[in-house]
C-alpha cells in the first residue's frame, strides 16, 4: 500500500492511539518510476538501490508534510539502516529544514 497523499488517513491516528509502529517497507516502483529510472538497466538495481531511495523519499515526504507534528507519538520504522536518510541527515537539516518553517522540529529530530 502506498500511503503518500494519505497523511490525514486514519491509519496514523490509529497507530498512535494503539501505540504501535508502522513499518515502511520497500516495494517495486510504479510503472512511471520504473520507465524513468530503471528501464534498460539491470533489474537488480531496483532492490539494490531503488528500494532504499524510494522508501527514504517516502518517509521524508511524510515528515515534511508535518505528520509528526499532527501525531507526535507516532512511530515509523524504516529498515535498512534508515533507508538512506541517516546518511543524509546533516544535508537534510542544513538545506531542507530551514525551508520548512511550519514544522516544530528539524527533519533529524
Amino acid at each position: 500500500m502506498r500511503i503518500i497523499g494519505l497523511e490525514e488517513h486514519y491509519i496514523f491516528e490509529r497507530a498512535q492511539a494503539l501505540n504501535v509502529p508502522i513499518y515502511l517497507h520497500p516495494t517495486v516502483p510504479p510503472p512511471s518510476v520504473y520507465q524513468t529510472y530503471y528501464q534498460g538497466y539491470p533489474s537488480s538495481l531496483i532492490p539494490a538501490w531503488g528500494f532504499n531511495v524510494d522508501t527514504g523519499l517516502h518517509a521524508l515526504r511524510l515528515i515534511m508534510k508535518g505528520l509528526f507534528d499532527k501525531y507526535p507519538k507516532l512511530k515509523i520504522i524504516l529498515g535498512h539502516m534508515g533507508e538512506v536518510i541517516t546518511f543524509q541527515l546533516w544535508r537534510l537539516d542544513h538545506w531542507v529544514t530551514p525551508e520548512l518553517k511550519r514544522l516544530s522540529k528539524s527533519i533529524g529530530q
